[in-house]
């Protein structure tokens, strides 16, 4: 009987089948899948992705069975369980994964179901307790989902479990057996949310040890608002029910259909509204109008669908276990095509895929069953090539439209009238050209068609048809100078200059001459210096050449054959004048502009990359006034502000581009033309560069003398780093570090990341293989810490955070307050001092004079009382003298008195008695 059953899948699988023909007149077409392997950089294997996701800051996660990994394009980094730390993940064998925000909830098989906080480091365990009805209801955690509402939902091998974050605590669904409501089965393996917010269940497990019975399982839709579920089960007796019940895969797709696959490779499609399941199972008398996969027999009790989904161009993918990874590319038709056209992705050599993830940015991620994990874009953004039968040397759009090529041995002329398009080809030797390589071809102001190469210059008149040959006569000095013939320009006074290994060449339309010039009069040898490469006529009439060999730049003037060279010792290809009338010159040492100010040409760097753009082989600027580069590495673009550089390369099909020599045009409606070895690219620069997103810049950690910091109440951090603007140290944390990503997974090995912290470095810094940047000793003060990083496809993004380092407190704004204070006292108290000490001053020269005039007049006085003792003793010694000259003047005193005043006195006595005695 098991010989039958595998004959009868061995049978099946000879058929490549489509699943999506029953989706109605689709027809496929075949699509470049192109999938990139992602590293497994840590050197650890990964042995069966189990799960993935993606978390708000934009880092990837894996579950996997030697534990859980992150990465950001860059880096990998996996977390293990350590029996010595409790915080540690539970177990290594982790089977499902889910973002919550910035933290992630990881399901084991058999441990439980952590949470961890990439902040802290640390995961937090809930473990079934047979005890606790309110504990996750089994240790098997086998999917993960947080619904559009924030509900967080998991699948265990006890049933549906919702959680409650405020609480801590889940809630139970599971089989009754008495309930038809009920949930199928309690051994849940998928879970999915439509776009009406309706959660599907998958039930059933396709291996027979994880029991359950062969009929166990089913397809469960549940009415959230009433915790029942509505069960789609396998019945044998109706066509249109599921065709098993080991339920591995649910998707609805674009026109509202879901998708369910089940075990065996089977797939059934529902008709949501309806609830009318469809089979889509093998036709042995139709095989053609197969509808299933092919199986891999000897895995037939394990083998079954993991995933289906589409990308946004409608292609669909359908993972299996054992049979790899299966791609359909529908597009509306009348004829519908079946099984051969649905295919194995071409690249995928695993066993079969387990799980699909789409990040943010459109991206595909596959994890295998072997361990590998894949990265698919399935919208590559490329830049349209066209080939031809040789290297387009040259290449031009004339003003009629005509696009013209030049190649080796061929001439290419492509005409496009009411939207048709003609080629027409022309032999350089069977059309007379004979010309061995033509390497240069233009069109005057008259509509005459100019060929140049190892053969000469050639002429030809459109309105004639006429071919006119220009070539070197040594018996003739006014022929051209040399067969040689590099590059062709017609100035502004319409006359045609000829660039050669041997100098530049005047043509006199006249006489057909030519008038010779030497830009480097001393070596005029054949291959030496003047080896014309480039001609220019700038708006203010100057004329600069190129040269090679070193020969540098010329600034030429051709009325008295004076020239100025720059840029000695540098090969030139190419000459632009952009619409600010900037020169430009494309070299073998990259690319440089003419500074008036300093009368040189300087090369030019962008500020955020330290490496130039180099070995350019095109300059031309398009309608919005961004310059483009064709370069030997691919094409670059700098922006209208010449500030910022834009690379092109292999995420616009450019990885292997050769671009040649000074071949490259802009047409009449702003398209953009760069010859290569294999031919030439086409492409409006608008199209290209539009609707591109911006990548995700994000700090994934912040370090203090290499210490994690974690946020935390008394800690610098105060909220995650992701949503942290301003970031406080104090004066002994002056020693710390940033690790940053880029996020943006079109093609990461392209990422550019560069950094700068403000008010510290002098210059934008690149970044170390660990993407961390390590700051020492940095002095208190206000910073600013820039990253900037471009995409692949050159599309750039910064992000910033401000750091404010204190200074100690002796050095603080309030301690320099005190010592202003203290400043002030000590001034106040020395003024005091010095006041009270010039006071004492002028007091001591004060009692000093005092004192000296008190001994003055104690030696005025001693002086006179000696001499009062003198006089004293002399009147002793004539006291008597003294007292009888004494006596005698006091007597003779009175008597002086009555002899004077006598007279008076007898007058008016004599008065009295006459006036009392009558006459």
């Amino acid at each position: 009987m098991k010989i039958n059953i595998h004959r009868k899948f061995l049978i099946k699988s000879t058929f490549a089948l489509a699943v999506f023909l029953i989706i109605g007149h689709m027809a496929l077409k075949g699509q470049e899948i192109i999938l990139n392997k992602v590293p497994s950089m840590d050197g650890e294997s990964v042995d069966f992705v189990t799960g993935i996701t993606q978390d708000a800051n934009g880092l990837m996660w894996f579950s996997t069975k030697v534990g859980l990994k992150s990465y950001d394009g860059k880096n990998m980094a996996i977390y293990k369980n350590n029996p010595f730390n409790p915080n540690s993940l539970v177990s290594n064998f982790t089977e499902s994964v889910c973002a919550d925000n910035f933290k992630i909830w990881v399901g084991t098989l058999g441990q439980g179901l952590d949470l961890f906080d990439p902040a802290s480091g640390i995961f937090t365990h809930f473990r079934h307790d047979p005890n606790d009805s309110s504990s996750i209801s089994n240790d098997t955690v086998t999917c993960i989902l947080k619904d559009r509402q924030g509900i967080l939902w998991f699948g265990t091998h006890g049933g549906l479990n919702q959680y409650d974050p405020k609480t801590k605590q889940f809630i139970h669904y599971k089989n009754e057996l008495d309930n038809p409501k009920s949930i199928s089965s309690n051994q849940v393996r998928v879970l999915y949310e439509d776009r009406e917010g309706t959660l599907w269940v998958g039930t059933g497990s396709p291996y027979a040890d994880n029991g359950g019975g062969p009929l166990a399982g089913g397809l469960n839709r549940m009415d959230k608002k009433t915790g029942t579920f509505t069960r789609f089960m396998h019945d044998p007796e109706n066509k249109n029910s599921l065709t098993n019940n080991k339920i591995g895969a649910i998707y609805e797709d674009t026109q509202g259909i879901l998708w369910i696959g089940t075990a065996r490779n089977e797939i059934c499609k529902m008709n949501i509204k309806e609830g009318i399941i469809e089979r889509l199972t093998f036709d042995p008398s139709s095989p053609v109008k197969q509808n299933s996969l092919p199986m891999n027999p000897d895995m037939f009790g394990y083998e079954h669908i993991t995933f289906i989904t589409q990308d946004n161009a409608g292609n669909y993918f359908i993972g299996t276990t054992e049979s790899g990874v299966f791609f359909a590319n529908p597009s509306l038709g009348n004829t519908p095509k079946y099984g051969k056209e649905f295919k194995s992705l071409e690249g995928f050599t695993d066993r079969g895929a387990w799980n699909f993830y789409t990040t943010r940015d459109g991206i595909f991620w596959l994890g295998s069953i072997d361990g590998n994990i894949y990265r698919i874009n399935p919208s590559p953004r490329k830049i349209p090539h066209f080939s031809t039968p040789y290297p387009a040397n040259s290449i031009f759009e004339a003003p009629n439209g005509d696009l013209w090529i030049s190649t080796e041995q061929k001439i290419i002329k492509k005409e496009t009238n009411n939207g048709i398009s003609k080629q027409s080809e022309f032999d350089v030797i069977r059309d007379k050209i004979e010309f061995e390589n033509v390497q240069i071809i233009r069109e005057d102001h008259q509509g005459n068609i100019w060929i140049g190469g190892n053969g000469g210059v050639a002429i030809w008149d459109k309105m004639s048809n006429k071919l006119l040959h220009f070539k070197n006569d040594p018996k003739n000095r006014n022929s051209l100078s040399n067969n040689s013939v590099i590059t062709i320009y017609e100035d502004k006074q319409k006359n045609i200059w000829i660039g050669t290994t041997d100098g530049i060449n005047l043509l006199n339309k006249k006489n057909g001459g030519f008038k010779k010039y030497y830009m480097n009069q001393v070596d005029t040898s054949y291959i030496g210096l003047n080896i014309i490469t480039a001609v220019l006529q700038d708006k203010g009439g100057q004329f600069w050449v190129g040269t090679w060999n070193g020969g540098g730049v010329y600034a030429f003037d051709p009325k008295n054959n004076k020239t100025k060279n720059y840029l000695s010792g540098t090969s030139i290809v190419c000459i632009y004048e952009d619409t600010e009338n900037v020169k430009w010159l494309g070299s073998n040492y990259g690319l440089f502009r003419y500074d008036p100010y300093v009368d040189n040409f300087v090369r030019y760097l962008d500020p955020f990359q330290v490496n130039g753009i180099s070995s350019v082989l095109g300059i031309i600027e398009d309608n919005e006034k961004y310059l483009w580069i064709s370069t030997n590495s691919g094409l670059a673009r700098i922006n209208p502000e010449r500030n910022e550089t834009n690379k092109l390369d292999k995420a616009y099909g450019l990885e292997n581009s050769n671009f040649s020599w000074n071949s490259y045009c802009k047409g009449r409606d702003g398209k953009l033309y760069f010859g290569d070895a294999a031919g030439y690219y086409a492409f409006n620069p608008a199209e290209v560069i539009s609707n591109t997103d911006v990548p995700e810049i994000v700090f994934t950690g912040f370090r203090l003398a290499d210490n994690i910091v974690n946020p935390g109440a008394d800690s610098p951090l105060k909220i995650d780093l992701s949503m942290t603007e301003e970031i406080n140290l104090g004066h002994d944390q002056n020693i710390f570090s940033f690790d940053y990503a880029i996020i943006d997974y079109v093609n990461p090995e392209e990422n550019q990341l560069t950094y700068f912290l403000e008010n510290y470095d002098k210059n934008w810094q690149q970044p170390n293989s660990e993407r961390r940047a390590y700051y020492f000793n940095v002095p208190p003060g206000k910073y600013t810490f820039h990253i900037r990083g471009a995409n692949s496809y050159g599309i750039w993004a910064e992000k910033k955070i401000n750091i404010i380092i204190s200074p100690p407190w002796w050095k603080s704004f309030w301690a320099y307050g005190i010592y202003g204070l203290l400043f002030l006292l000590l001034v106040f108290v020395f003024d005091r001092i010095q006041r009270n000490r010039i006071q004492l001053i002028e007091r001591q020269k004060n009692y000093k004079k005092e004192l000296a005039q008190a001994k003055e007049i104690e030696k005025a006085y001693i002086e006179l009382k000696n001499t009062q003792t003198q006089l004293i003793q002399s009147e002793k010694m004539a006291s008597l003298g003294e007292l009888t000259a004494g006596i005698a003047h006091e007597i003779q005193n009175p008597l002086n008195f009555v002899n004077n005043i006598l007279p008076s006195t007898k007058k008016k006595f004599s008065s009295m008695a006459n006036a009392l005695i009558p006459s």
